[in-house]
């Protein structure tokens, strides 16, 4: 199936998770992102184990307003869902050879997924130049993010709470489109991130005096 998205979006999809993939290939099936089209919405995701991150789109998205349901809802029904894990250097890629102006960021891409791989078309009749560019998939079991966001949907009172800061920093490169929330789970348990009703993600806490405490 094709599916057609702005360059907007599905860069800014892109963008919103990947600084959250695991950076070393000594782990493929997290250094990666995870792109699932489930018959209703695209999502991408990733982890690095530490933290985890879910942005999406829905094709009826107003790009000034930000408008979901509960994103742990099991997905969508519509035809032809899939399901594609994508290195995330190449999901890097992507982004660099597609990036707009702005101003110009609603040119149309299409997406096609078959036979394991992923491609991107421009075509001409956007005003910019034609670009196909092809992805192969990691043929490998990605998280199940959605029952471990789930899980940390809930709270709890803190005293106090301790993360790295270069960790806890990436959520700013996430898209600004609303409010950014934690939800406390616990002092030494996940806490919920979400930003807008479109990404939610989540982030471990440290303890005072872990090395990766005072790394920060």
């Amino acid at each position: 199936m094709s599916l057609t998205i702005s360059t907007a979006d599905f860069l800014g999809l892109l963008g919103d998770t990947i600084p959250f993939a695991f950076d070393d290939d000594d782990l493929p099936a997290i250094n990666s992102i995870n792109l699932v089209w489930d018959g209703d919405k695209l999502h991408t995701q990733a982890t690095d184990r530490f933290r985890m991150a879910w942005s999406s789109w829905h094709p009826d998205d107003d790009p000034e307003r930000d408008v979901q349901g509960d994103i742990f809802n099991q997905p969508g029904s519509g035809d032809d869902p899939w399901q594609i894990l994508i290195p995330v250097d190449d999901a890097g890629h992507l982004v660099k050879t597609y990036k707009l102006p702005v101003k110009e960021s609603f040119a149309p891409l299409t997406l096609d997924v078959f036979d394991g791989k992923l491609t991107v078309k421009r075509h001409r009749d956007t005003g910019h130049p034609a670009i196909t560019t092809v992805i192969e998939g990691r043929m490998m079991e990605f998280p199940d993010l959605r029952q471990a966001l789930a899980n940390a949907d809930v709270v709890s009172k803190v005293d106090g709470i301790a993360f790295t800061a270069k960790l806890l920093a990436d959520f700013a490169k996430v898209r600004p489109r609303g409010p950014f929330e934690l939800r406390f789970t616990g002092e030494h348990s996940t806490t919920l991130v979400t930003i807008g009703e479109r990404f939610v993600g989540a982030i471990q806490p440290v303890q005072l005096g872990d090395e990766r405490a005072e790394a920060a």
